[in-house]
Parts: structure tokens; C-alpha cells; sequence
């Protein structure tokens, strides 16, 4: 042995020791803590995955139907165009039958009033 240094004592040793294990059990605990946390990050990672696929799903739906919606109010509109193009007809022969109707009754009337008169 060296002339400036000392075997350490049996006691230091054992303390030592101690010291060792219990720094390998902290190891070891923070390990399996870290191992847990990546299985529930890898477990979120996938739920997160499933929600993007559900959302873009989700997405194609919504534009799908949002074309569709467009497309019914077009009709929609035509439909319209139409009533109203049938309805302008249907007032103007309305027009023209209250005209005649109106001649009629006149006509009548003055023919009435002419017997009775």
C-alpha cells in the first residue's frame, strides 16, 4: 500500500454500499417511471391518431354535405324561377278573365236595366 493513503474501514464500506444500493433503487424507480410515461405517450399518440382520421373523415362528410346543400338551393332557386314565371302567367289570365267577367256582367247589366227600365 501507498504510504499517504488508508484502507478504508469496514463500517465506510458498508455505508458506501448502502449509498450504492439505495442510488440503484432510485435508478431503477425513476426507469420504470419513465418506461410508464412512454407507454401512456405511445397510447395517446395512437388515440390521437384515431381522432384525426375521425375528424377528417368528419371533414370529407361535411364538405360532402355542404355540396349537396348548394347544389338543393340551386334547384331550389330554378324551382323558384319557375313558380314565379307560372304564377306571372296565372295572374295575367286572371286579369284577363276578370276583364271579360267584368264585360259580361256590364253587358248584362245594362241589357237588364234596359228590360226593367
Amino acid at each position: 500500500p501507498q504510504p499517504n493513503r488508508r484502507s478504508p474501514s469496514p463500517t465506510a464500506n458498508a455505508n458506501d454500499n448502502e449509498k450504492l444500493k439505495l442510488m440503484n433503487d432510485g435508478i431503477s424507480g425513476l426507469n420504470d417511471g419513465i418506461t410508464g410515461l412512454l407507454q401512456v405517450c405511445s397510447k395517446q399518440e395512437g388515440e390521437i391518431r384515431g381522432l384525426k382520421e375521425s375528424c377528417s373523415k368528419q371533414n370529407e362528410t361535411t364538405t360532402m354535405l355542404v355540396g349537396c346543400v348548394k347544389h338543393l338551393n340551386e334547384n331550389l332557386q330554378e324551382v323558384d324561377k319557375k313558380h314565379d314565371g307560372a304564377n306571372a302567367k296565372v295572374n295575367a289570365r286572371v286579369d284577363v278573365l276578370e276583364t271579360q267577367l267584368g264585360d259580361k256582367v256590364n253587358a248584362r247589366v245594362a241589357v237588364l236595366e234596359t228590360q226593367l227600365g
